[in-house]
């Protein structure tokens, strides 16, 4: 949700030395235009005309008179005067924002050229070296948002040396910025923070609350990405790290929008309070439970920044909103608040696509009027220019051939008129059916387009469900997780939950994968959350009774002779690492237990009712035992009986492992055949005795060169804990 701030020197014009305040509305330019000699007055009128043009959105105008100052200019031969510097200027920045970067990199180097000659011939001369500064930076702008880092890196350097030249405290201080962007794009945070803190400190030397207020925000926002790169890396990086960087953020994020509020600056402030949303969003995510006080702040600011949006018309700012409060609803397992917000967000970034493209539409039409008006004029005077030709040239001519050649004329004009209106017909009828094909097109591509975003999104709600790294790292001595969705969002799912001195860990495989199988792992840990939270049982087997029967009654499957169309396949165990004791439930998926004990034989029955636990072994390695303990042969969602719970005693250093069956049933190899689930175990035998990390990386090279450049057919999921 948060926003990298980037402050940038202005693209505006440069300043020319000759000042006409009178002249500030277009009326009164275009009023001078017409009475002015062509001279460099009129150049400079036709650059302000230019500039005004460029403010209000008429770009084609805009161009038309920056052109117009430019031709001039070069007939006045003013090769290198500030006045030809300022038409490029002009024209490039117009450019600019049509995102013509081609065209507006040409001008700017054009006018760069022409600065450095005047500060050849004068290289005292202040103005024209900020104007160089500003022209280093506004290439080095276009180059960011092409993404050539290194251009746009040299550019904001070429810049920097400039302003430390000429003592521009406000130029270095943004120059800083902009250089401190660059990293902060290519995730090199330390060097960002550099840039960023050496621009904050100059803001604030020379009182400039605005740019300091950015210098801020961008610190914080440095701040988060760093903290969310520690959560997602495998590095085992404890959770207090997190909470530091996070809590830095949240200082400077604070301070930026107190500047923003003091100089009422509302952009500004609603940037911060959707930035402010989103770091109490994850510092909530860093407690085992939700932190209710910060979710609630996280609502207020977000809550803030829709009403002052809305205030002054922000649409972007207002789509940005209600993207946060999507997210923080679905922290809180408000799934429908989140969809409702989630379509809040769609409406408004539909409702700006719309605006942009009716702004072009009415943009496009001004062009056409314009060149239509000025065809139509030429017509006139060509006519009048033909006429004129035409009587001198038939003077003396007797009446009748005169009379005889309008006759042919006439004729001709007939047929020609004919052809003419028969070629239109079919160009209109040619040009309706290609707009119905590009309309079609669109629409297409627009549909395509927000399913994506919605499939996107509705991957960043389901990651919300995974267990934190640093939960895990506090109650197991060693594991790994091999997790590989088959598309962008998985039917399957792992959950881990902690109960005073035990921990609770389950892997699910919901019925498909894709949209059909995460909505199913979004009820199925709704259903799990609620059942220990609320219901409060401690057994495995309990918790699959309790799971069967929320899924039969929701879904609607309660008779025997029903098809079950949703369910889920799981393996669920407690573990009790003071007691060194597991215990475990299943639903068609086993539980895999390598010890290093040859006479191991971990199962201890239980009367029926409770279930009777059974078990297989299999010396695949010398020293290495695989005990599996069966599941029960059944389905949440269509199960009739009590699952089966099965209490058993482990060793230190045994490794337990829960999985789909998405793996073993992979197609691959010479013969694109299943991997089978006999080969799985002795895969996983094979590794046991590693450490997790090496375990995780054999599964996973395993399971690439056995697909090779196959399909995956299913959702992939492997867990291996040790004890």
């Amino acid at each position: 949700m948060k926003k990298l701030l980037l402050t940038l020197l202005s693209l505006s014009i440069l300043s020319t030395q000759y000042s006409f305040a009178q002249q500030s509305r277009i009326d009164s330019f275009l009023t001078l235009l017409k009475t002015d000699k062509p001279d460099t007055e009129k150049v400079i009128i036709l650059n302000n005309l230019c500039h005004e043009y460029m403010a209000i959105g008429s770009y084609n105008d805009g161009l038309k008179y920056g052109n117009m100052a430019l031709q001039l200019a070069k007939q006045l031969n003013k090769p290198f005067s500030k006045v030809i510097t300022s038409s490029y200027h002009g024209i490039g920045t117009i450019y600019y924002y049509q995102g013509n970067y081609p065209e507006a990199l040409k001008n700017y180097f054009s006018a760069l050229k022409i600065q450095e000659q005047i500060s050849t011939k004068n290289p005292n001369d202040r103005d024209n070296k900020k104007g160089i500064a500003a022209t280093y930076n506004n290439i080095g702008l276009i180059y960011w948002n092409q993404n050539n880092y290194k251009e746009a890196l040299k550019n904001y350097i070429a810049s920097l040396k400039i302003g430390e030249e000429l003592g521009d405290k406000q130029g270095v201080a943004d120059s800083y910025n902009n250089i401190g962007n660059i990293y902060a794009n290519q995730g090199d945070y330390q060097v960002a923070l550099k840039n960023y803190f050496a621009s904050l400190k100059i803001q604030e030397d020379i009182g400039e609350k605005y740019g300091a207020a950015n210098a801020y925000n961008n610190i914080g926002a440095i701040y988060m990405d760093q903290a969310e790169a520690m959560r997602k890396s495998e590095l085992n990086h404890k959770a207090d790290s997190v909470l530091n960087k996070l809590t830095d953020a949240l200082k400077y994020y604070l301070i930026g929008l107190k500047l923003y509020e003091e100089i009422g600056n509302k952009n500004g402030s609603i940037t911060s309070f959707i930035n402010l949303g989103a770091v109490y969003i994850k510092l909530a995510g860093t407690d085992s439970r939700p932190n209710g006080n910060r979710l609630n702040k996280a609502k207020d600011y977000l809550d803030k920044a829709i009403k002052v949006s809305k205030e002054i018309g922000n649409k972007d700012a207002i789509k940005d909103s209600y993207a946060g409060l999507a997210i923080l609803d679905s922290t809180q397992g408000d799934f429908k608040a989140a969809f409702e917000n989630h379509k809040q967000y769609i409406i408004y970034r539909d409702s700006i696509n719309n605006e942009e493209a009716k702004s072009q539409m009415i943009q496009s039409a001004m062009t056409y009027d314009f060149e239509k008006k000025e065809l139509a004029t030429q017509a006139i005077q060509d006519k009048k220019d033909a006429v004129v030709a035409t009587e001198k040239r038939r003077q003396g001519y007797i009446l009748l051939l005169v009379s005889c050649f309008l006759v042919l004329v006439f004729v001709f004009a007939v047929f020609a008129y004919r052809s003419y209106l028969q070629k239109r017909r079919a160009n209109k009828t040619l040009e309706e059916k290609n707009i119905v094909i590009a309309g079609q097109k669109k629409i297409v591509e627009e549909k395509s387009l927000l399913i994506t975003d919605s499939i996107e999104y509705a991957k960043s709600i389901q990651d919300v469900i995974l267990p934190e790294e640093a939960l895990l790292n506090e109650k197991l001595a060693d594991w790994f997780v091999f997790f590989k969705p088959k598309d962008v969002v998985s039917g399957d799912f792992y959950w881990a939950k902690p109960v005073k001195d035990k921990i609770f860990i389950a892997a699910i495989d919901c019925t498909g994968h894709g949209v059909p199988g995460a909505f199913m792992s979004l009820m199925a840990f709704n259903m799990l959350e609620n059942i220990i939270i609320k219901k409060e049982f401690s057994q495995p087997s309990l918790i699959l009774d309790e799971l069967n029967a929320q899924v039969l009654s929701i879904l609607h499957q309660q008779t025997e002779n029903a098809s079950a169309k949703y369910g889920m396949d799981i393996t669920l165990i407690e573990i009790d690492r003071k007691n060194n004791k597991v215990e475990f439930a299943g639903a068609h998926n086993p539980l895999l237990i390598v010890s290093q004990n040859e006479n191991f034989s971990p199962v201890r029955e239980m009367p029926k009712g409770e279930g009777a636990g059974r078990s297989i072994s299999l010396n695949a390695k010398p020293g290495a035992t695989l005990n599996e303990v069966k599941a029960d042969k059944t389905t949440i969602g269509m199960a009739r009986e009590k699952f089966t719970n099965h209490t058993l005693a482990v060793q230190k250093g045994d490794m337990l492992y829960l999985f789909t069956d998405g793996y073993p049933d992979q197609k691959g190899g010479a013969q694109n055949k299943k991997f089978f689930a006999a080969t799985f175990k002795e895969l996983l035998v094979s590794v046991s005795q590693k450490d997790c990390h090496s375990q995780k990386e054999v599964l996973q090279s395993t399971f690439s060169e056995w697909k090779g450049a196959g399909e995956q057919i299913d959702d992939v999921l492997v867990m291996g804990l040790r004890i």
